[in-house]
């Protein structure tokens, strides 16, 4: 339950953009629903100094070991969002589209690797 208050707040205060500056003793997560893999969950209810804040959180489980978080202010999305679960990516499919930033410099490998190791 621990992991899952965190990724409720991480994913709150990244929405906000304003990271650990929150006051988490403000914060009061109502989790109602049971995390699962194969779905996303929204039932989650986020209380302020005690008031209902209008906030949906997207909750669901990426393996039995790790759960994540999306939130959302209400209104920030529109009828046509859809929850989509998390998955995981394989690195070809991370690189299919990506460019290099500099040309290959084969000198400052040779460099690079022929460094003693330091301790």
């Amino acid at each position: 339950m621990f992991c899952r208050h965190w990724a409720l707040k991480e994913s709150y205060v990244k929405a906000l953009s304003v990271g650990i500056t929150v006051n988490l003793e403000e914060l009061d997560f109502h989790t109602k629903s049971n995390l699962n893999q194969d779905r996303v969950i929204t039932d989650t209810i986020l209380y302020k100094n005690g008031a209902q804040q209008n906030w949906i959180f997207e909750e669901s489980l990426i393996d039995c070991n790790h759960c994540v978080s999306v939130a959302f202010e209400k209104g920030q999305i529109d009828s046509s969002h859809e929850n989509n679960l998390f998955r995981e990516l394989k690195f070809d499919e991370l690189m299919v589209n990506a460019v290099p930033l500099y040309p290959e410099d084969e000198n400052y490998s040779r460099v690079y690797f022929a460094k003693a190791e330091k301790p």
